[in-house]
């Protein structure tokens, strides 16, 4: 790891795009950040605070004379270590075959990832998400002195929230807004012998709509459209698969007086994520029985009954 600017050269190596990058190995002590989108590295990864508000209120930053972060950056949510962004650039492929006594004959060959280019963001795709970005910042900043007004009442405010909030879920949503996780009981719903024989997964907004158009309308001057597009893809286009009977106990951790922070929703609704490959999800959409199986014990799980 280089002395001089690590941070900056990390920042260039892994594409992050923050203006202010600071390294530190263990990932407790930095100076601070001064310039927003914002990157802590590590020597395992980084953490992008999109906004000097989110920098602030963090619950996992002391910040003092200098900054403190106890557990270290990579006890934060979204932290993202290098091996993680390196799995994009290779695969395993797994080729699983189930013999007569259950045992499984696992062949890896390590090969380009040919899902990289899916999960990244075309250049088509990434023009129009941009057009999009850039026209709905421009009617934040139109509407924002409404939105801020002191006549304009609490249900007004609502109208707007939803209106802005109506405009996110129209940006695109493709696989580079996965996360890369999906929920155990999804992963369960699709083995040969559950209950439920046509399952489908669901895709939950790690920050809900109206929270998102919330954070954007409080913004004002400093919001443009190139942060308007590195929040969408750090924050706002994130999507996790889960059922659709989680995503309704998940609605009410996900209201505006009560969220705080993805993780702690999800935790509070009782939803186990697992971190997972695209080639993994698609065949768990077969009901692969075998890939199914080793995920569940991989998440430490308990093999579904035989009904």
């Amino acid at each position: 790891m280089p002395r001089n600017d690590s941070g900056k050269s990390l920042n260039e190596k892994y594409g992050v795009g923050a203006r202010h990058s600071l390294y530190r190995a263990d990932g407790k002590w930095y100076h601070h950040l001064t310039k927003f989108p914002g990157a802590l590295f590590d020597e395992n990864g980084y953490i992008v605070f999109p906004t000097e508000e989110e920098y602030l209120s963090s619950p996992y930053l002391n910040h003092g004379q200098d900054l403190n972060i106890p557990g270290g950056i990579c006890s934060i949510p979204r932290y993202k270590s290098y091996n993680q962004i390196n799995k994009q650039n290779n695969i395993v492929k797994e080729n699983r075959c189930s013999e007569g006594d259950g045992q499984k004959v696992i062949q890896k060959i390590r090969e380009r990832n040919p899902e990289v280019k899916r999960r990244a963001v075309s250049k088509k795709s990434s023009s129009k998400l941009k057009e999009r970005c850039g026209i709905l910042v421009d009617i934040i900043k139109a509407i924002s002195p409404i939105y801020r007004k002191d006549n304009t009442n609490a249900n007004q405010k609502k109208l707007i929230e939803t209106m802005v909030g109506a405009a996110i879920w129209y940006f695109p949503q493709g696989d580079e807004c996965w996360t890369g996780q999906i929920s155990i009981n999804a992963i369960k719903s699709y083995h040969p012998n559950a209950e439920e024989k046509e399952p489908k997964l669901t895709k939950d907004h790690e920050y809900p709509r109206k929270i998102a158009a919330t954070n954007l309308l409080k913004m004002g001057a400093e919001l443009n459209s190139e942060k308007m597009f590195l929040l969408y893809h750090e924050q706002y286009g994130k999507f996790n698969y889960i059922t659709s009977k989680e995503n309704y106990t998940l609605k009410r951790f996900q209201k505006e007086k009560v969220f705080i922070e993805p993780r702690k929703a999800y935790e509070q609704a009782g939803i186990k994520l697992l971190s997972i490959s695209l080639i993994e999800l698609k065949q768990i959409k077969k009901k692969n029985q075998g890939v199914i199986e080793e995920l569940l014990k991989r998440g430490k799980w308990d093999r579904p009954q035989i009904l």
